[in-house]
């Protein structure tokens, strides 16, 4: 089976634990005003970005950085867009890297039905599954989709004990309000989310639109500082959660 491929990136530190080689797939059921990638929301068989590889050759690339991962404690990331688009394609993928006992992170937005989550929790070493934002209306209007489906899915893995960091993206004017962020702390303690990473918006991918020619909003903002990062990053804060602050790309 081929799975559409936007990039592989090579000794990445910020994607989970040690070294990893992460994996970006083409395709996003989300239209997310801030995205980093937007030459990846296409679905894979549009346009001119990336590859379609066999899953079975692009594992054997992959574990030429074994020794790295071996070393550091790494792995594999599957990022995007959002890989569960490519449902059977990323379970076949997922399933060779576990028969090479390959540790594995997958980056998703939640959007898709329980039972494919169900099966990608079993297949999956780690999550890293982003929350975006509690009102329903801003949720819409900024990433094109509901946000209703997602949360339940955050809550059910967080209660399946699965391991699953939640990041979130602070987008000025959308999400960093003292009343968005209370909300999101609240939602948080509900599910008894344990590990939140907070990712401050960076407009690295405005620079991309006129470069690769691409039809996509400009959100026209200023990339957070970290300091107020931080700051905003405290009202999220609860009992035994563990926090971290990262300025990188989101």
């Amino acid at each position: 089976m081929n799975v559409a491929v936007l990039n592989i990136q090579r000794f990445s530190v910020h994607d989970g634990p040690g070294i990893r080689t992460t994996v970006f797939l083409r395709g996003c059921n989300m239209r997310c005003r801030w995205c980093a990638n937007p030459e990846s929301i296409a679905p894979a068989s549009i346009g001119g970005f990336g590859a379609w590889r066999d899953v079975e050759d692009l594992v054997v690339e992959l574990k030429r950085d074994l020794a790295y991962f071996e070393d550091s404690g790494g792995g594999i990331t599957l990022s995007g867009g959002e890989a569960s688009l490519q449902f059977q394609a990323l379970v076949q993928l997922l399933e060779a890297l576990g028969r090479e006992g390959l540790h594995t992170v997958l980056q998703t937005n939640g959007l898709m039905s329980r039972e494919k989550l169900g099966t990608l929790a079993e297949l999956v070493s780690h999550f890293h599954f982003d929350l975006k934002g509690m009102d329903a209306q801003r949720h819409r209007s900024n990433t094109g989709a509901d946000n209703s489906l997602i949360l339940e899915n955050a809550a059910w893995l967080s209660a399946s004990g699965h391991p699953v960091d939640f990041r979130i993206p602070l987008i000025p004017g959308f999400n960093d309000s003292p009343e968005a962020l209370v909300a999101l702390a609240d939602f948080l303690d509900t599910i008894d989310a344990k590990v939140v990473e907070i990712l401050p918006y960076h407009p690295l991918g405005e620079g991309k639109i006129d470069r690769l020619g691409i039809d996509f909003p400009r959100l026209r903002l200023s990339a957070m500082p970290e300091p107020v990062a931080i700051l905003k990053a405290g009202t999220l804060r609860g009992k035994g959660r563990r926090m971290s602050v990262a300025c990188r790309e989101i």
